[in-house]
């Protein structure tokens, strides 16, 4: 007995739409050899759709009768780790924008065809597939790319539509045991390369790693670039037979870049800090991202959920000594720039001095809560003393008006005590 009802779960009936039957039709219509590749990729085996069915995610393998390159994590199958990898590898750089080693790694995959869907439930929690929106943007930029299928499930064709199960290849390169490093090499080299992958020395370990080594053979160097707290993040490897190299980046995520206003105000620059030097000299740098800009005082820009400002209390935008604040750019990150309002928000005066712990009942002047002015040559402030508890004050932003964007800056110094707490709240659901 299977029930229809289920309170406060779903129906254990569900009716595949009719649009994954239609997609499979067209899919398999196509008689000649290559793989299916179904975007996003699953981050758990079982998935959440906007039909009503969250459970194991296989109506692809069920319904399409071409190999389905679909993994399911945390199932009872995997793929191998090579071949991991490079599907991994193509999501990434579509996420990324490392729009480069997207096709010789689909070609290295076999895959034809790729269905990028969109009737899966974005935004729940714990949940980190891959956004949809941005794949559909990213694979279209990606060159010999054909939509041949539109709506809630989306075909695009890779070249001709078909991948040859009989292949050449031009040379063989040995690559690291590492298996991002046979992805990078196949991304970076191109599809008449073939890699053979040396075997891993070390027992895999017990406890989760992270492995930021050189893999390094007589053919290749791969290097995953740590994330680092303070200065750059270095390596060093030695050539011993002179000849010509090939030096490539390769995205694990979207890039990191800093922003800035160009002196005459007309471009919003986004630059990579990052190089990759070869005998002391830059041999690979990215090219700076510049965004036209209609009107030349700027003061912030947004990307994705982060804001930073382009000017600081001394310097405008667009001048020397400004914050260098950095931005995660990726496909289809959506950037606004903010520009002052021609009509500055009414702000209060800093109310009187009180105590954040309103429980409190001795008075002001037994708690030594005082607030004095301080006038400096950069603006006015106040300057909060307590001897015990907090010494609060507030600033009221009068009238504000739906959809209102307010930056607000300030800087703080703590002389003793414990370390200042600053408060933003918003009174009022209309607001």
């Amino acid at each position: 007995m299977i029930p229809d009802e289920r309170p406060l779960q779903p129906s254990a009936h569900v009716r595949v739409p009719q649009f994954w039957r239609q997609m499979a039709e067209k899919v398999d219509a196509d008689p000649r050899p290559g793989k299916v590749l179904v975007l996003p990729l699953d981050d758990y085996y079982q998935m959440p759709t906007t039909w009503g069915f969250f459970g194991v995610d296989s109506i692809a393998n069920l319904l399409i009768k071409h190999p389905v390159v679909t993994p399911k994590p945390d199932g009872y199958f995997g793929d191998t780790p090579g071949f991991k990898a490079e599907v991994t590898a193509i999501e990434t750089g579509l996420v990324s924008g490392d729009l480069a080693g997207t096709r010789s790694l689909m070609d290295a995959a076999g895959i034809s065809d790729v269905i990028i869907r969109h009737d899966l439930v974005r935004g729940l929690p714990a949940r980190t597939f891959a956004d949809d929106r941005v794949l559909t943007s990213a694979i279209a930029r990606v060159p010999g790319m054909t939509r041949e299928v539109d709506g809630p499930l989306e075909l695009w064709r890779v070249g001709d539509g078909t991948s040859p199960t009989v292949r050449l290849y031009d040379r063989t390169l040995a690559v690291g045991s590492r298996p991002e490093a046979g992805a990078g090499v196949v991304g970076s080299m191109g599809t008449g390369t073939t890699i053979l992958a040396e075997k891993s020395k070390t027992k895999a370990p017990i406890n989760p790693s992270i492995d930021n080594a050189p893999s390094v053979t007589d053919d290749s160097v791969q290097w995953p670039v740590p994330a680092v707290d303070a200065g750059p993040a270095t390596t060093e490897f030695s050539l011993q037979t002179a000849g010509t190299f090939r030096v490539a980046q390769r995205s694990r995520a979207g890039a990191v870049l800093t922003p800035r206003l160009d002196p005459a105000g007309s471009n919003l620059v986004f630059e990579d800090p990052t190089s990759v030097v070869l005998d002391g000299a830059a041999v690979s740098r990215r090219p700076p991202l510049k965004l036209p800009t209609p009107r030349p005082d700027l003061v912030a820009v947004k990307a994705g959920t982060r804001t930073v400002s382009l000017d600081n209390w001394n310097a405008p935008a667009g001048q020397p000594g400004n914050p260098a604040g950095t931005l995660i750019i990726a496909s289809a990150t959506d950037v606004v720039a903010y520009a002052p309002s021609a009509k500055p928000a009414s702000l209060t005066t800093p109310s009187d001095v009180y105590d954040c712990n309103n429980y409190e009942p001795r008075p002001t002047k037994e708690l030594g809560l005082v607030k004095e002015p301080l006038v400096t040559p950069g603006g006015s402030g106040i300057r909060l003393k307590a001897k015990d508890h907090a010494a609060c004050s507030r600033i009221v932003v009068r009238n504000p008006t739906h959809g209102d964007v307010l930056r607000v800056r300030l800087e703080y110094r703590q002389v003793t005590g414990k370390r200042p707490q600053i408060c933003v709240w918003q009174v009022g659901a209309g607001l």
